[in-house]
């Protein structure tokens, strides 16, 4: 029987399929190419004639897909659609997800009111904390500022003080003295309905003691001496003026013909323990009158303030009074419409030659007169109210003060009247303190170490167990101090007294 056509192909082909399971087709990594072969067969109808037949060989499909290798080129067009897809725990991300927006949508900005105020402030800091910080240092500086002015205008003079040879020790520091002494009793006298004394803590010395009740006051232990007050001199009776007063009618009077406010003039008079013009009655009123006519004046400011359209308001100033001796209003007066200060007007042709009228104390513009109390002559370089005043410029203790102003016959100073502290405070032109001839057991109680009765007190300061008192210069206000401490003294005495 003749071979078949085509035979040996397809032996050829079925050596190659066994060939390939014997070499373990998995490791070699081939892949079957898809082919076409053809198988010589008989015909069936016709014995004599044969054809060639295709036969179709394709993949093992027991391959795995890693042993086939790179597929054949027919494979390379197929669409990727065939491909099986990739878990998704193992599928990379997309391009486009990895990619942030390059212009991300903008939020909507938050509302204020939903804000909590917290984040605000705090944001708020962070912005401004520059400014913060240079407004709180300026604070800080004004403070620093504010404080040392207080302490130096408020800084007692320094000086140093004499003590007595009688203590047992001392040390002096600056304007304050320690001692350590045995202390006893000495009496001062008191002005009061019945005879008062006071006992004062101080050194070994004579005391002088009384029939009559007394006070105890104790104060720190100091070194001192016996506080007696000065023979009481003989006063010249013969009155006169100075400082440029002219003597008219008992009283001290200066004519100031440059037109101020009342309350300007008010401030000028006073710094020198003067005050504007007081009349308490008709013969003062008439005399002021002659007065402002040879001056050539008609109408000045007086000492009187009103503060209803009553005369019964109406008071002069620095605590002279009020007017239950004397008034002379014009019909329809006083009248605070027109303001609540007085003037006077001269008018020859009335039985008491002026009347008086109100006008506005910040507005209206007139002369005036300043006023004095007379004294008496006397060499000294202070005379006001028939007294003397010296003043020395060295610290001492409160009795070693005395003790010097004992010398030149006088006592410490007492101060009887706010415009008599004014004289006093104008006889300095510096910053500091001056020591008192009085102690104050309490705030509302001074007594005066020259026996003066006690009616005025400026005590604006008072501290326990510290009785001696220091007025200011600039103020004239007066504060309680230790004993101990140092500062200027001013003597007082009567005018034309002798020792």
């Amino acid at each position: 029987m003749p071979k078949p056509t085509g035979g040996s192909q397809f032996h050829v082909t079925l050596e190659r399929e066994a060939s390939a399971k014997s070499e373990n087709v998995e490791d070699s990594h081939r892949v079957e190419l898809e082919e076409e072969n053809y198988q010589h067969v008989m015909n069936p109808d016709d014995p004599d004639e044969s054809y060639n037949h295709p036969i179709r060989f394709v993949r093992n499909p027991r391959l795995s897909r890693e042993a086939r290798g790179e597929p054949p080129e027919y494979e390379l067009g197929r669409e990727t659609e065939l491909e099986e897809e990739e878990p998704v725990r193992f599928r990379q991300p997309r391009q486009e997800e990895e990619q942030e927006p390059a212009n991300p949508p903008e939020e909507p900005p938050e509302d204020p009111q939903n804000t909590p105020f917290l984040d605000v402030a705090v944001n708020f800091i962070l912005d401004y904390w520059k400014m913060i910080s240079l407004g709180l240092l300026a604070l800080l500086i004004l403070g620093l500022v504010i404080f040392l002015i207080v302490f130096f205008v408020t800084l007692k003079p320094a000086g140093h003080a004499t003590v007595a040879p009688n203590s047992t020790t001392s040390t002096v520091t600056g304007s304050t003295v320690t001692t350590v002494t045995k202390p006893t009793a000495v009496t001062i006298p008191t002005v009061s309905t019945t005879t008062t004394t006071t006992t004062v803590t101080q050194a070994p010395t004579t005391t002088t003691k009384t029939t009559t009740a007394t006070t105890a006051v104790t104060s720190l232990p100091t070194t001192t001496t016996t506080l007696s007050p000065a023979p009481t001199p003989t006063a010249d009776p013969n009155s006169i003026c100075t400082d440029g007063y002219t003597l008219f009618y008992n009283k001290c009077l200066k004519v100031i013909t440059q037109p101020a406010t009342q309350a300007s003039a008010y401030e000028i008079c006073s710094k020198t323990g003067a005050s504007l013009v007081v009349i308490k009655s008709g013969g003062e009123n008439r005399e002021i009158g002659e007065f402002l006519k040879l001056q050539g004046l008609r109408k000045i400011w007086i000492g009187l303030q009103c503060n209803e359209n009553d005369k019964s308001s109406c008071l002069w100033d620095f605590g002279q009074g009020d007017l239950t001796s004397y008034s002379n209003f014009v019909t329809g007066s006083p009248n605070i419409g027109y303001g609540r200060c007085v003037f006077y007007l001269y008018n020859e042709s009335l039985p008491d030659a002026g009347q008086w009228g109100n006008g506005n104390c910040d507005v209206d513009q007139l002369s005036y007169l300043c006023e004095v109390p007379p004294t008496i002559n006397d060499y000294c370089d202070f005379n006001y109210n028939k007294h003397c005043y010296t003043r020395i410029d060295y610290g001492f203790t409160f009795t070693d003060a005395q003790d010097a102003c004992q010398r030149i016959c006088s006592n410490l100073i007492s101060i009887h009247s706010e415009l008599e502290n004014r004289f006093v405070t104008s006889m300095f032109n510096i910053t500091g303190y001056l020591m008192l001839g009085g102690v104050a057991p309490a705030k509302d109680l001074v007594m005066w170490i020259d026996g003066t009765p006690r009616d005025y007190n400026n005590l604006k300061l008072f501290i326990a167990d510290q009785n001696c008192m220091y007025m200011n210069y600039i103020t004239g206000d007066w504060s309680s101090v230790d004993c101990a401490s140092a500062a200027w003294p001013v003597c007082k005495r009567k005018a034309g007294a002798r020792c």
